[in-house]
């Protein structure tokens, strides 16, 4: 009976001051829709950064090079040439957390040329692996194989910003493509990933099989060298003379004969990873850690030659920044919610 009675007056009270009762839910309303959008903004970050970082590889892992010094200057990590083929066939072999792999050889300012036009896009010299690691995929044609990365074949597969620009966005398979003085063969188009959270376009990229990026790109000569090798070609009775420095010079007498010299070319720039799920990164940074460190004969108290990159790291670093951002808006939220009652308290008084 309470209840009922307590109904009947405040609908009484609801008809005789209309806009007192208009004004009074205004204030809720509003209270309340500012504490859902302010949590639901932080949310909404917070799966977009997720969502960022899962396209580049939620489990993947990036070595660089250490750093080296010219002239008494530090030049910063990545600045040295520690890193060869051999330390990532080491990896792959000897680390079974690991599960995907591939070496990474990449040039800055380099210009793909198709007829008059040109660009410069990003360039990458991979393993078919980096696209499972990266979570890229293949929209149109294929995906260069291992036997094309064995014979340093001369392919490629190109990103939807290099089709817009240098194929006013026909289909590029079968077409050709120049890099410096070596022609590819476009085999592949790649799905439109967009830009990532840095910003950078992942669609303005060519991948070739990093073997062809070493020796056919990278190893031509910048004129200074009067080596010459030649690299036999995917087509048989085809030879391809690469002016640059050769892979095998010829022995020096003034060399000492038990030195161990490693080919220029066996260097690349990065090594990047991945493993079948998140657990594994952990027992996979100490098995690569241990790898790298007896493979370049470090000893227990020296540091790393070697820097690894861990995206998880990163994750939970920009996830911590998102938790902030989020308890940030809900505290205005809650400022706001409280101005409103007081303005409602002010109405019904």
């Amino acid at each position: 009976m309470t209840i009922l009675n307590t109904s009947v007056v405040a609908m009484k009270a609801l008809r005789r001051n209309p806009t007192r009762a208009l004004l009074t839910t205004l204030g809720i309303v509003i209270g309340i829709a500012a504490v859902i959008t302010m949590m639901e903004i932080g949310r909404g970050s917070s799966k977009s950064i997720q969502a960022s970082i899962e396209k580049m590889g939620a489990n993947s892992v990036l070595i660089r090079p250490g750093w080296r010094s010219s002239g008494g200057v530090r030049l910063g990590a990545g600045s040295s040439n520690n890193l060869t083929s051999g330390d990532a066939a080491a990896i792959i072999r000897e680390c079974p957390s690991v599960a995907f792999l591939s070496p990474v050889v990449q040039s800055s300012s380099v210009q793909a040329i198709v007829g008059g036009k040109n660009w410069v896009p990003s360039i990458f010299g991979v393993s078919p692996d980096f696209l499972k690691i990266r979570n890229f995929s293949i929209e149109d044609g294929r995906c260069f194989s291992e036997r094309e990365v064995a014979r340093n074949a001369r392919v490629c597969i190109v990103g939807q910003t290099v089709v817009r620009e240098l194929f006013d966005g026909n289909s590029p398979i079968d077409s050709e493509i120049r890099i410096k003085n070596t022609t590819l063969r476009v085999i592949g188009v790649l799905k439109s990933k967009g830009a990532n959270m840095m910003g950078m376009d992942e669609d303005d990229v060519i991948m070739l099989p990093w073997t062809t990026m070493r020796i056919r790109i990278m190893g031509q000569s910048s004129g200074t060298s009067t080596h010459t090798t030649s690299f036999v070609s995917e087509t048989p009775g085809e030879t391809y003379p690469v002016t640059g420095m050769a892979l095998y010079p010829e022995a020096n007498t003034h060399v000492t004969k038990d030195a161990m010299h490693k080919p220029k070319l066996s260097y690349i720039n990065q090594i990047v990873f991945s493993c079948s799920s998140p657990e594994k990164v952990e027992q996979a940074l100490q098995e690569v850690n241990s790898v790298l460190r007896e493979r370049h004969r470090l000893k227990a108290d020296s540091a790393e030659d070697f820097r690894i990159h861990n995206s998880a790291d990163f994750m939970s670093m920009l996830s911590t920044t998102s938790t902030v951002m989020t308890n940030l808006l809900l505290g205005v939220a809650l400022i706001s919610l409280l101005v409103g009652g007081v303005g409602i308290m002010n109405i019904m008084l």
